[in-house]
């Protein structure tokens, strides 16, 4: 106690009593204020250079919100995401400002094949993750098409171990999502209903993918990557947070060190395993990659299914005549296979559940599970004329374009027919890149045909 008082007395002999005597402080708020003003006057002069750069034909400045100095155009954005983006929806091409960052958000048809579906625009590089990225050279376009040609081999051959273990997996999958819904069903109110679905499918996951049975690290994961995700989100938007939010802080760096450790404990588990498809999918990484591609996998399969599967359930209570559709086309599949149960179901008469299957991709056009798809430019490109620097990033919004009223009939509406009627694939829109749940392109989720089925066990069940 008297070292805290000799502390407290040492401080005030430095604190001056004469209210005259204030040059220390007054050269503080100088130095605090210069420095304010030099990173304001930087990025305003950064904002009006890159609005410069980005330049549509004509020099008109791109459509976005207005950004304002430092913050840019996180207020909005952080705020209400969609609705500031949905603004301008109409136009092929927006740009936006995450403090003096931009970015570019493309709704043109012909754009977004372009971007999803050249080999042109790559994922950032980020943890876990080793985009194969070609660099620049005079041979570009030949590297390009080669290493294009390679990723593409290799995304078949990881389909294909895919679709081979669902298919010898289908009752054990069903099975799991009976149980999931029977969960939800049971429990005590929304809250719980969340949680349940969650805990459940966080499970299911764990088991097919990994062959790892857990239930504590399900406990732990159900609520790690729902709090660990949102917060993720809100710093996407609005990277400010870290400065004012510490409490969210040390609890976001501590779902992460915890998912970190499930990881792992998941990977010592791979490793005891004999060899799977998710070993070939893995790779010949160093124990960093793998443990980044592992808690990705997990991140990935965790949050998109039981997202589908709730907004499922909302949809199906509004619209009672499709749950009608749904059971005499169970019931006539069941009768036509001579089968007693759903879990006796092949995959080969899973595949005839034509309406469940509309429904499914009716609600993921409406509420698809990722919020963005991020691209960036290996060089310098064209889109919409505008012309792109490398390494800009571009941002395809799934929301946007499954609710873009030049692309949907009925944008807002649950219509699961607009995918028997016209086309089974991407509904009435006009091609496959406008409807993109898992993304599109070389670089499409491998794990569409496992969620899609999940989905359609939900339904049925």
């Amino acid at each position: 106690m008297q070292g805290l008082i000799n502390l407290w007395k040492t401080v005030q002999d430095y604190i001056p009593n004469d209210k005259s005597d204030i040059s220390w402080v007054a050269g503080c708020s100088v130095i605090v204020s210069s420095g304010l003003v030099l990173y304001t006057v930087k990025s305003v002069v950064q904002i009006y250079w890159t609005r410069k750069k980005l330049q549509q034909s004509g020099s008109k400045y791109l459509p976005g919100p207005f950004p304002w100095p430092i913050v840019g155009n996180c207020v909005s954005l952080s705020s209400n995401l969609y609705k500031t983006l949905y603004q301008y929806v109409e136009q092929p091409i927006s740009l936006y400002f995450i403090a003096s960052t931009p970015f570019l958000v493309v709704t043109d048809e012909a754009a977004v094949r372009k971007v999803l579906g050249s080999g042109m625009y790559q994922k950032p590089k980020y943890f876990g993750y080793r985009s194969n990225t070609i660099r620049y050279s005079v041979e570009l376009n030949k590297r390009l098409a080669a290493m294009e040609e390679m990723r593409q081999q290799e995304a078949d051959s990881s389909r294909k171990a895919l679709k081979a273990m669902i298919d010898s997996k289908v009752s054990e999958i069903c099975t799991g999502m009976i149980g999931a819904v029977e969960a939800v069903v049971d429990a005590a109110n929304g809250k719980e209903q969340v949680k349940a679905i969650r805990q459940k499918l966080i499970q299911l996951n764990l088991n097919i993918l990994f062959g790892y049975q857990n239930l504590q690290d399900v406990r732990s994961l159900s609520r790690i990557i729902f709090e660990a995700g949102k917060e993720f989100i809100l710093r996407t938007v609005n990277p400010f947070r870290i400065w004012w939010r510490w409490i969210a802080n040390f609890k976001y760096f501590a779902y992460v060190f915890s998912l970190i450790a499930i990881g792992r404990r998941v990977c010592k588990h791979m490793d005891s395993q004999p060899a799977t498809w998710v070993h070939g999918w893995v790779g010949k990484v160093g124990r960093i990659g793998k443990l980044g591609k592992v808690v990705g996998l997990i991140m990935a399969s965790s949050q998109t299914v039981p997202t589908t599967c709730l907004w499922l359930f909302v949809l199906l209570s509004k619209h009672p005549q499709a749950v009608e559709k749904i059971r005499e086309e169970t019931s006539r599949i069941l009768q036509s296979s001579n089968k007693q149960k759903v879990q006796e179901l092949t995959m080969n008469e899973w595949n005839e559940f034509a309406y469940a299957d509309a429904v499914v991709k009716e609600c993921l056009r409406l509420y698809p599970p990722f919020p963005l798809l991020q691209r960036e430019p290996e060089m310098d490109d064209i889109l919409v004329d505008v012309k792109i620097p490398a390494k800009t990033p571009v941002y395809i919004v799934p929301w946007l374009l499954h609710h873009h009223p030049k692309y949907w009939s009925q944008p807002e509406e649950f219509v699961p027919d607009r995918f028997l009627s016209k086309n089974t694939s991407h509904g009435d829109a006009p091609s496959d890149f406008v409807y993109i749940p898992f993304g599109r392109g070389s670089r499409m989720c491998a794990a569409v045909r496992f969620q899609v089925f999940i989905c359609r066990t939900d339904n049925v069940s």
